[in-house]
């Protein structure tokens, strides 16, 4: 019974089933694993977006583009956002500061609207940048919103003018 309880709870902690607890106050990180790629890119900064960290392609920060009604009442707003990740690249870790959680939420590769998501580190399929699917959860249409990108130690936040410019 012992080992039973403590290997349940080991695999709990561990993660399985791709979420994982972080030590910030027990909020679970999704995890974004590689089948979850929807297409390749040789150019992180095409279609003007921009490279942060050197591994991390994303929208211009001030690009303002408006966001579309879910139907859902927990996040009523969903602004589409591609986001591609060097092949080859170490885990990039996004998410959203603590201030700002009660008014959005971030999603790729299919994790579900969550605060802290963990993209694996996958291949180089030989295009250079792996795209994900996904975007930002809102609780208004409009509003100037920050997503932390990490990649090791390094962390940038990056604002995001949504049916506005930040």
């Amino acid at each position: 019974m012992m080992r039973t309880s403590l290997l349940f709870y080991t695999l709990l902690l561990l993660g399985v089933g791709g979420v994982a607890v972080t030590a910030a106050g027990g909020e679970p990180t999704r995890r974004v694993h590689c089948e979850k790629i929807i297409g390749q890119a040789r150019s992180g900064t095409a279609s003007g977006r921009r490279v942060i960290l050197r591994v991390i392609s994303i929208e211009q920060e001030r690009r303002s583009q408006r966001a579309f009604p879910t139907g859902d009442s927990s996040r009523p707003f969903f602004r589409k956002m591609g986001l591609m990740v060097r092949g080859g690249a170490p885990g990039v870790t996004v998410s959203v500061p603590a201030a700002s959680k009660q008014l959005l939420g971030i999603e790729w590769g299919n994790s579900g609207p969550t605060g802290t998501l963990s993209v694996a580190p996958c291949p180089n399929y030989g295009t250079g940048w792996n795209a994900y699917a996904g975007g930002l959860y809102l609780d208004a249409p409009r509003a100037c919103v920050p997503v932390d990108f990490r990649v090791g130690r390094k962390t940038v936040r990056v604002r995001f003018g949504i049916g506005t410019t930040c």
